[in-house]
Protein backbone atom coordinates (compact mmCIF):
# COMPACT_ATOMS: atom_id res chain seq x y z
CA UNK A 1 0.00 0.00 0.00
CA UNK A 2 2.92 2.35 0.57
CA UNK A 3 3.99 1.62 -3.02
CA UNK A 4 0.54 2.69 -4.27
CA UNK A 5 0.90 5.99 -2.42
CA UNK A 6 4.38 6.57 -3.82
CA UNK A 7 3.37 5.77 -7.41
CA UNK A 8 0.26 7.93 -7.17
CA UNK A 9 2.31 10.90 -6.00
CA UNK A 10 5.24 10.49 -8.39
CA UNK A 11 3.14 9.91 -11.51
CA UNK A 12 -0.29 11.46 -10.94
CA UNK A 13 1.01 14.65 -9.30
CA UNK A 14 4.05 15.09 -11.55
CA UNK A 15 4.43 18.71 -12.66
CA UNK A 16 2.13 20.10 -10.00
CA UNK A 17 4.89 20.62 -7.44
CA UNK A 18 8.59 21.05 -8.06
CA UNK A 19 10.64 17.85 -8.39
CA UNK A 20 12.28 18.06 -4.96
CA UNK A 21 9.00 18.68 -3.18
CA UNK A 22 7.31 15.88 -5.11
CA UNK A 23 10.01 13.38 -4.12
CA UNK A 24 9.94 14.55 -0.49
CA UNK A 25 6.19 13.98 -0.44
CA UNK A 26 6.45 10.55 -2.07
CA UNK A 27 9.30 9.35 0.13
CA UNK A 28 7.80 10.60 3.38
CA UNK A 29 6.16 8.19 5.75
CA UNK A 30 6.77 4.51 6.37
CA UNK A 31 5.01 1.16 6.35
CA UNK A 32 4.75 1.34 10.14
CA UNK A 33 3.05 4.74 10.01
CA UNK A 34 0.71 3.52 7.32
CA UNK A 35 -0.18 0.43 9.33
CA UNK A 36 -0.93 2.58 12.39
CA UNK A 37 -3.20 4.79 10.28
CA UNK A 38 -5.05 1.77 8.89
CA UNK A 39 -5.46 0.19 12.31
CA UNK A 40 -6.76 3.38 13.99
CA UNK A 41 -9.14 4.67 11.30
CA UNK A 42 -11.75 3.21 8.94
CA UNK A 43 -9.63 2.07 5.99
CA UNK A 44 -10.78 0.68 2.63
CA UNK A 45 -8.68 -1.16 0.08
CA UNK A 46 -9.32 -1.68 -3.65
CA UNK A 47 -7.93 -4.99 -4.94
CA UNK A 48 -7.52 -6.43 -8.45
CA UNK A 49 -6.00 -9.86 -9.01
CA UNK A 50 -4.80 -9.96 -5.40
CA UNK A 51 -2.97 -6.66 -5.91
CA UNK A 52 -3.77 -3.51 -3.93
CA UNK A 53 -4.50 -0.76 -6.47
CA UNK A 54 -5.95 1.90 -4.21
CA UNK A 55 -6.93 2.76 -0.69
CA UNK A 56 -8.65 5.43 1.35
CA UNK A 57 -9.46 6.08 4.97
CA UNK A 58 -11.95 8.00 7.08
CA UNK A 59 -10.59 9.60 10.26
CA UNK A 60 -13.55 10.93 12.20
CA UNK A 61 -15.27 13.18 9.65
CA UNK A 62 -12.15 13.70 7.51
CA UNK A 63 -11.31 11.91 4.27
CA UNK A 64 -7.73 11.53 5.40
CA UNK A 65 -6.05 9.73 2.48
CA UNK A 66 -7.18 8.61 -0.96
CA UNK A 67 -4.66 7.12 -3.40
CA UNK A 68 -5.08 5.08 -6.58
CA UNK A 69 -2.34 3.41 -8.61
CA UNK A 70 -1.95 5.50 -11.80
CA UNK A 71 -2.27 2.35 -13.94
CA UNK A 72 -5.89 2.19 -12.73
CA UNK A 73 -6.67 5.90 -12.94
CA UNK A 74 -9.73 7.15 -14.76
CA UNK A 75 -11.92 4.04 -14.36
CA UNK A 76 -13.77 4.97 -11.19
CA UNK A 77 -11.60 3.45 -8.45
CA UNK A 78 -11.26 6.73 -6.54
CA UNK A 79 -14.98 7.43 -6.89
CA UNK A 80 -15.89 4.02 -5.54
CA UNK A 81 -13.50 4.35 -2.62
CA UNK A 82 -14.91 7.78 -1.85
CA UNK A 83 -18.52 6.59 -2.14
CA UNK A 84 -17.83 3.93 0.49
CA UNK A 85 -16.25 6.55 2.76
CA UNK A 86 -19.32 8.78 2.39
CA UNK A 87 -21.74 5.89 2.97
CA UNK A 88 -19.92 4.99 6.18
CA UNK A 89 -19.90 8.62 7.35
CA UNK A 90 -23.65 8.88 6.72
CA UNK A 91 -24.27 5.62 8.56
CA UNK A 92 -22.36 7.03 11.53
CA UNK A 93 -24.51 10.16 11.52
CA UNK A 94 -21.98 12.61 10.07
CA UNK A 95 -23.46 15.82 8.69
CA UNK A 96 -20.36 16.89 6.79
CA UNK A 97 -17.04 15.59 5.53
CA UNK A 98 -13.77 17.49 5.31
CA UNK A 99 -10.57 16.95 3.33
CA UNK A 100 -7.20 18.63 2.95
CA UNK A 101 -6.62 18.30 -0.78
CA UNK A 102 -3.40 18.59 -2.74
CA UNK A 103 -3.35 20.48 -6.03
CA UNK A 104 -3.84 17.12 -7.75
CA UNK A 105 -6.79 16.17 -5.54
CA UNK A 106 -8.67 19.49 -5.58
CA UNK A 107 -10.58 18.83 -8.84
CA UNK A 108 -11.27 15.25 -7.75
CA UNK A 109 -12.93 16.38 -4.53
CA UNK A 110 -14.87 19.07 -6.40
CA UNK A 111 -16.32 16.30 -8.57
CA UNK A 112 -17.30 14.48 -5.38
CA UNK A 113 -19.31 17.54 -4.31
CA UNK A 114 -16.81 19.27 -2.03
CA UNK A 115 -16.39 23.03 -1.94
CA UNK A 116 -13.18 24.88 -1.21
CA UNK A 117 -13.00 26.76 2.08
CA UNK A 118 -9.50 28.21 1.66
CA UNK A 119 -6.11 27.50 0.17
CA UNK A 120 -2.96 27.51 2.25
CA UNK A 121 0.62 26.28 2.32
CA UNK A 122 1.40 23.34 4.59
CA UNK A 123 4.84 21.99 5.35
CA UNK A 124 5.69 18.30 5.10
CA UNK A 125 9.08 16.62 5.10
CA UNK A 126 10.87 19.96 4.77
CA UNK A 127 8.86 21.37 1.85
CA UNK A 128 5.86 23.67 1.43
CA UNK A 129 2.80 22.43 -0.48
CA UNK A 130 -0.23 24.36 -1.66
CA UNK A 131 -3.35 22.60 -0.41
CA UNK A 132 -7.03 23.39 0.02
CA UNK A 133 -9.28 22.84 3.00
CA UNK A 134 -12.49 21.43 1.52
CA UNK A 135 -15.88 20.49 2.91
CA UNK A 136 -19.01 18.63 1.83
CA UNK A 137 -22.26 18.87 3.72
CA UNK A 138 -24.17 15.60 3.94
CA UNK A 139 -27.90 16.14 3.79
CA UNK A 140 -29.89 13.05 4.86
CA UNK A 141 -30.97 11.20 1.75
CA UNK A 142 -31.91 7.78 0.44
CA UNK A 143 -29.93 5.96 -2.21
CA UNK A 144 -32.03 3.94 -4.66
CA UNK A 145 -29.44 1.17 -4.86
CA UNK A 146 -28.49 0.94 -1.18
CA UNK A 147 -31.45 2.43 0.67
CA UNK A 148 -31.34 5.06 3.36
CA UNK A 149 -28.21 5.70 5.39
CA UNK A 150 -29.83 4.09 8.43
CA UNK A 151 -30.45 0.94 6.40
CA UNK A 152 -26.80 0.89 5.39
CA UNK A 153 -25.58 0.48 8.97
CA UNK A 154 -25.88 -3.30 8.92
CA UNK A 155 -23.95 -3.53 5.65
CA UNK A 156 -21.18 -1.39 7.12
CA UNK A 157 -21.05 -3.60 10.18
CA UNK A 158 -21.15 -6.88 8.27
CA UNK A 159 -19.05 -6.10 5.18
CA UNK A 160 -16.57 -3.43 6.10
CA UNK A 161 -14.91 -4.68 9.26
CA UNK A 162 -11.28 -3.61 8.92
CA UNK A 163 -8.76 -6.44 8.58
CA UNK A 164 -5.52 -4.51 7.94
CA UNK A 165 -3.17 -7.47 8.20
CA UNK A 166 -5.06 -9.49 5.59
CA UNK A 167 -4.88 -7.11 2.63
CA UNK A 168 -2.07 -9.08 0.97
CA UNK A 169 -4.26 -12.18 0.84
CA UNK A 170 -7.45 -11.14 -0.93
CA UNK A 171 -9.84 -14.06 -1.52
CA UNK A 172 -9.67 -15.86 -4.85
CA UNK A 173 -13.26 -14.76 -5.61
CA UNK A 174 -11.90 -11.28 -6.24
CA UNK A 175 -9.16 -12.35 -8.63
CA UNK A 176 -10.90 -11.01 -11.75
CA UNK A 177 -12.74 -8.02 -10.32
CA UNK A 178 -12.24 -4.85 -8.38
CA UNK A 179 -13.62 -4.99 -4.88
CA UNK A 180 -13.47 -2.84 -1.83
CA UNK A 181 -12.10 -5.72 0.11
CA UNK A 182 -11.75 -5.30 3.83
CA UNK A 183 -13.00 -8.49 5.41
CA UNK A 184 -13.24 -12.03 4.03
CA UNK A 185 -15.38 -13.12 6.95
CA UNK A 186 -18.74 -11.90 5.65
CA UNK A 187 -20.33 -13.86 2.81
CA UNK A 188 -22.88 -11.07 2.33
CA UNK A 189 -20.30 -8.80 0.66
CA UNK A 190 -20.64 -9.00 -3.12
CA UNK A 191 -17.90 -7.29 -5.14
CA UNK A 192 -18.89 -5.41 -8.29
CA UNK A 193 -16.86 -6.23 -11.42
CA UNK A 194 -14.62 -3.51 -12.82
CA UNK A 195 -11.95 -3.94 -15.46
CA UNK A 196 -8.58 -2.27 -15.35
CA UNK A 197 -7.66 0.36 -17.91
CA UNK A 198 -5.39 -2.17 -19.67
CA UNK A 199 -8.13 -4.78 -20.01
CA UNK A 200 -10.42 -2.30 -21.76
CA UNK A 201 -8.00 -1.74 -24.64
Amino acid sequence: MLAVRQRAIRFSAAGLYDADALEAWASGGSEAELRRKIETTAAFVAVVDRQVIGWANLDGAEVDQLYVDPDYGGIGVARRLYATIEDLARAQGARRLTAVASVRAMPVFRRFGFTEVRQDERYYNGHAYRVADMVKRLAPECNQRRGCASDYTNLIRDCLAVEPRATAHAPAALSSSLALWISVASSSCTPLPMRSRQSRR
